[in-house]
């Protein structure tokens, strides 16, 4: 028999080398849910029927107890999963909905505000010592163990990331200073030249090395590969969100309840939410102009400008994250891929435009270089 890997009910990968043998046991097919743990090369069980709960003992004899077993992040996984996979009895939660768990019903009531987990001091002065500039310098992908048991995959991804980039742009900052030290004495053009070629083959050098490294990563923690998640999303079914709304109806496939919402619907509220999108672009590209115009007429200290506009760029970004959220929340995604994927592309653009704009209208409408050389300076 194969099994697939699952993560608390998220299928992540078909592991169909992992041979499984079946059990002598009449209720094999009550077994609900399997994890394969790569770390401890192990296929750990969770079992409703009381006859195989005895098997437990023994297989935890190796380790100890759950918590060597899993790890924090994975246990958090697991919590969240049955808080919000456990549904709600009308007969016991008055006006409950249909299919609707314990979670929705208690903060539609406004029971529950929020739930979130507490840290662990001890995990988390240990991964915030990991976390420093002079730490992350010598973190290695396969030394980020500590970090992605207590925060994730996404967090310790992240800072492998970071790792890598860190250590692979000191030669580039080393010659950048060298470049800096002999244009002070050299008013040469070739050296800026010479430097700006090398920044572009180290930035190919660095995409292929990072590449490396996360195929490294996604072998060993068994991450699946962005190529192979629409073969995922079209084998297994995602999870719907919770955020989720609807109204009730028959799956004419199926025939079971589904929460069905027009397409119309989504459709009109996607397009008010890039209209929106469209709106406050407009207005960056104003605030862009502004500031154009002012620095036109303040010759003397002309950067001045340039840096109050570099700051009001911050702010304008660090607004538009809330508002991206906020809009993407609104346009009703039924799974979590969809609400990513939307409030990415709103992020991206919006980014894009924002901190691109004033250099690209400087390059190739005025072609004014002191000023797009002096925008460049004041950005970086």
């Amino acid at each position: 028999m194969f099994i697939q890997k699952t993560c608390v009910g998220k299928k992540v990968q078909r592991l169909s080398h992992l041979p499984i043998k079946k059990s002598k046991c009449l209720f094999w097919e009550e077994c609900v849910s399997n994890f394969y743990s790569k770390k401890y090369s192990s296929v750990v069980f969770v079992i409703t029927d009381c006859h195989k709960a005895s098997r437990l003992p023994d297989f935890l004899e190796k380790y100890g107890s759950i918590e060597r077993l899993f790890p924090p992040s994975e246990q958090l996984l697991m919590t969240e999963y049955l808080l919000y996979s456990t549904s709600a009895d009308s007969k016991y939660f008055p006006g409950c909905q249909v299919k609707e768990t314990l979670v929705q019903w208690l903060e539609r009531r406004n029971y529950l505000l929020a739930i979130f987990p507490l840290h662990n001091e001890e995990h988390l002065k240990k991964s915030a010592s990991l976390m420093r500039i002079w730490n992350i310098l010598r973190l290695e992908p396969f030394t980020c163990e500590e970090l992605r048991d207590y925060f994730g995959d996404e967090i310790a991804l992240y800072f492998t990331f970071h790792a890598c980039y860190l250590s692979r742009i000191i030669p580039l900052a080393i010659l950048g200073c060298l470049t800096w030290f002999l244009e002070s004495y050299y008013s040469s053009s070739l050296i800026g030249a010479v430097f700006c070629l090398c920044a572009v083959i180290w930035s190919v050098f660095f995409l292929e090395s990072w590449k490396r490294t996360n195929a490294q990563v996604c072998h060993r923690w068994s991450f699946i590969e962005m190529g192979q998640a629409k073969d995922w999303m079209e084998e297994w079914k995602e999870d719907i969100r919770t955020e989720y709304f609807g109204d009730w109806g028959i799956d004419p496939i199926t025939g079971e309840q589904v929460l069905v919402y027009p397409y119309w619907k989504r459709l009109l509220r996607i397009t008010i939410c890039w209209l929106i999108v469209v709106w406050i672009l407009l207005i960056s590209i104003g605030i862009m102009f502004a500031f154009t115009q002012w620095e036109g007429q303040i010759e003397w200290k002309s950067s001045i400008p340039t840096l109050c506009y570099v700051l009001v760029v911050y702010v304008l970004e660090y607004t538009y994250t809330h508002i991206a959220e906020w809009l993407t929340q609104h346009e009703n995604h039924k799974t979590q891929t969809e609400f990513e994927n939307h409030q990415v592309a709103k992020l991206v653009i919006f980014q894009f435009f924002n901190m691109n704009m004033s250099l690209l209208y400087s390059a190739f409408f005025e072609r004014d270089f002191f000023r797009l050389r002096s925008s460049l300076s004041s950005s970086f």
